[in-house]
């Protein structure tokens, strides 16, 4: 399993085909990512999924863990959005394909699981967060076709940016606010109402 902590970003409205340009969290809504709303309970699920892997109560609380998994499903929404817009896909057949291959390198269900648990990644999110690496593997050959690794992934990122100011992304106070720039959740600019706590981890990448 890699290592997923890196800012990511999306292409532009009019590439996006009509996305939503504006979108309010509203209650129950842990964020929104244009017209993709991703829940509290979707979060909470997630959060259960992995402390029961790491071996604690389902029900254990962790306004960190939270914070982060809101980036990383952010980030999912992003990068798919990014990939809808370039028309890039992931058929189903190489999505379990190298599913398949990388529960042969760890040694099986249990082993992935574990495995993906101690980055920080529910065992709920298994397939997703595979198929958001391997998206952004396909973004980044098709905005950069044979060219440098590095410079791609440079161009994803400001792909990855347009489209997240186009569409508007908004996370729940209690997370923090979005920052385009960083795309990321950091703790909010108020005095009144800032935290210690540090940014969350960047947005899901290969």
């Amino acid at each position: 399993m890699k290592a997923r902590r890196i800012a990511a970003a999306m292409t532009t409205l009019l590439l996006l085909g009509g996305a939503t340009a504006c979108s309010t969290a509203s209650p129950g809504d842990a964020a929104v990512v244009g017209d993709t709303r991703i829940s509290e309970s979707e979060i909470g699920a997630q959060m259960a999924s992995l402390n029961e892997a790491v071996g604690q109560p389902v029900d254990t609380p962790s306004p960190e863990l939270a914070r982060t998994l809101v980036s990383y499903n952010v980030g999912y929404a992003l990068i798919g959005a990014t990939a809808d817009a370039l028309a890039v896909k992931v058929p189903p057949s190489q999505l379990d394909l190298v599913y398949g291959q990388q529960l042969e390198q760890v040694g099986g269900e249990e082993a992935l699981r574990q495995a993906a648990a101690q980055q920080g990644v529910p065992p709920v999110n298994l397939r997703r967060d595979l198929e958001t690496q391997l998206l952004a593997t396909a973004i980044v050959q098709k905005v950069a076709p044979g060219g440098d690794p590095a410079a791609g992934q440079q161009l994803l990122i400001d792909e990855v940016r347009k489209v997240a100011e186009s569409v508007d992304v908004e996370v729940a106070p209690k997370y923090g606010v979005w920052d385009n720039e960083m795309l990321q959740i950091v703790p909010d600019p108020d005095p009144v109402s800032r935290s210690p706590e540090q940014p969350a981890p960047a947005l899901p990448m290969p």
